[in-house]
């Protein structure tokens, strides 16, 4: 005796027409979510990187701007309406968002300086994702203290013996 086999001719096809969207959109977040992690650690090198460069104390809060700037185009970031803060919270340890930021070259030694650095979320999402978020803007921060050095003074009037 020998059983007919019922023919399923199709139900593979309707089971991945099922399937395919969920999959699909669980692919697409994943992608996304490694994207932001991608960005954010770039925003916080590129931050650090302009810290790094403000603790000299011989470096203007434009040329901090242009190392941020060249950091994340050299990521393959999209640097438009990109911000970059430089705050010396030594001088003002709460800064207020309005206030001009202040000049790193007038930071002397050890001083505690602040960058940083927003992005426009736009700038970086690859897809449709803001029916999902509401974030409009990538922030990172980076601190450290001014290494810039204290002249040596030598008296030459001492006889040396």
């Amino acid at each position: 005796m020998r059983r007919q086999s019922t023919r399923r001719s199709g139900a593979a096809s309707v089971e991945l027409a099922v399937v395919l969207p969920v999959l699909v959109t669980l692919l697409v977040g994943i992608w996304e979510v490694g994207r932001m992690v991608q960005v954010k650690q770039a925003l916080s090198n590129a931050a650090r990187e302009g810290a790094r460069a403000a603790a000299t104390g011989s470096r203007t809060d434009a040329e901090v701007d242009t190392i941020v700037k060249n950091y994340l185009t050299a990521a393959g970031l999209n640097t438009a309406n990109y911000t970059v803060r430089v705050d010396n919270l030594t001088t003002d340890p709460n800064p207020k968002p309005t206030d001009p930021s202040d000049d790193p070259e007038a930071a002397s030694q050890l001083d505690h300086l602040r960058v940083t650095v927003t992005l426009p979320f736009n700038n970086v999402r690859w897809v449709l994702i803001k029916q999902v978020t509401t974030i409009t803007t990538l922030t990172a921060t980076a601190e450290w203290y001014s290494q810039k050095d204290l002249p040596v003074v030598i008296d030459t009037t001492m006889p040396v013996n």
